[in-house]
């Protein structure tokens, strides 16, 4: 067996003994599913990158998981990030600072209302600066309601921070 398969079998063994209980760890500490298994993927990716890293140290297993911490500790600071950004974007017509964030970066962090066409607006105004009537054209839509979706998201979102 060569290096290369004893490491992936290895990295592969920790990840049938350890992804469950990173997964728990991470859904109790971040509260959503969805963004706790992306961590835990990522924990695993990482792992194969820096597998030599991992498979050298005492603790592989502790390796996981202070790997996990840190990268919760990163989501947490980029979330508590984008929620003030989008506090303070949601106190301007032209959601200027939203804008300073990719696409991806605001479907992860609003995973729970991402798939709503309303978010869906929000964000062409937001992120791609559309104006109004771009972004009515663009959901084939009249202006007025595109308006009507955009107050809505706001308020919810503003609700969401809120809380």
């Amino acid at each position: 067996m060569c290096d290369c398969s004893l490491r992936n079998e290895q990295i592969g063994q920790l990840y049938r003994e350890m992804y469950e209980t990173l997964y728990v760890y991470a859904k109790n500490v971040l509260s959503d599913p969805h963004l706790a298994e992306e961590a835990t993927q990522d924990v695993f990716c990482i792992a194969c990158a820096k597998s030599d890293e991992l498979l050298q140290s005492n603790n592989p297993k502790g390796w996981l998981m202070q790997t996990l911490k840190n990268m919760i500790r990163n989501i947490k600071r980029q979330r508590t990030k984008m929620k003030k950004l989008a506090i303070i974007s949601l106190d301007f017509e032209g959601f200027e600072l939203l804008g300073t964030y990719d696409e991806t970066d605001v479907d992860i962090l609003y995973g729970d209302v991402s798939q709503r066409e309303d978010f869906q607006l929000f964000k062409l105004i937001a992120i791609k600066d559309y104006t109004m009537k771009e972004a009515a054209d663009e959901f084939g839509i009249s202006v007025e309601a595109c308006k009507k979706r955009v107050q809505r998201i706001r308020a919810y979102l503003c609700k969401k921070f809120s809380q």
